[in-house]
């Protein structure tokens, strides 16, 4: 059913999950790669789960298509990334670390209303 049946009109949505990029870069022998394509979605096996969550990949677009097609007005996306003034050495294969986040975002947020 979604979210919208429970918005008045006018109501705000905020809704945040991790950026679609972000899992698709993994930490192997000192560097990083894309491991999977950003373009095919579907269901699949969270590496941050240990591969023992199914999780859907969409594209940041299907996330923002969505809503307008179900009557939404987008009114911000943010996908910025902001890391501490003082360098932060932690381990770069961990999921969420700082020199994975100097490359991609690690979530989104969007803001919509409901027209």
């Amino acid at each position: 059913m979604g979210i919208r049946p429970y918005l008045k009109p006018g109501g705000i949505f905020i809704f945040s999950w991790e950026h679609p990029i972000h899992d698709r870069l993994t930490f192997e022998q000192s560097s990083f790669t894309f491991n999977k394509s950003y373009n095919i979605e579907g269901p699949e096996y969270n590496e941050a789960w240990h591969n023992s969550v199914v999780i859907h990949h969409r594209k940041l677009s299907t996330y923002i298509n969505t809503l307008i097609e179900t009557g939404f007005t987008i009114e911000k996306v943010i996908d910025d990334v902001i890391l501490p003034d003082n360098e932060v050495s932690d381990t770069p294969s961990k999921w969420y670390s700082t020199q994975k986040a100097q490359l991609v975002p690690a979530t989104f947020i969007i803001k919509a209303s409901k027209k």
